[in-house]
């Protein structure tokens, strides 16, 4: 991410959100820096975008740092049901093939 966009984006890179910001109760008050691809963060804008619109017939004001933390509690669902099977290490192990 270029500097101009997170410095007009704010602490959490949403605009609206962050931690402690507007929207944000007190139970998300941890902050963290994670890196990502542009690519990835189109795609997650792209999301928000079509989710504040209602382009797939649900519309919601949502952000960034919610999707992020959905998919991460995803994630956490998927490995600790699967462990080994989950889509987080058969991705991986697909990946290491190619």
């Amino acid at each position: 991410m270029n500097k101009a966009r997170k410095n007009s984006l704010g602490a959490a890179g949403d605009p609206e959100e962050g931690a402690g910001g507007p929207g944000e109760s007190a139970e998300f008050n941890q902050r963290a820096t994670f890196y990502f691809s542009e690519e990835q963060l189109t795609k997650l804008d792209i999301i928000m975008l079509e989710l504040r619109i209602g382009k797939n017939g649900y519309k919601e004001k949502i952000g960034k740092s919610e999707l992020m933390r959905a998919a991460l509690d995803m994630l956490i669902e998927d490995y600790n049901a699967l462990g080994a099977k989950c889509w987080l290490i058969e991705q991986r192990k697909a990946a290491s093939k190619n």
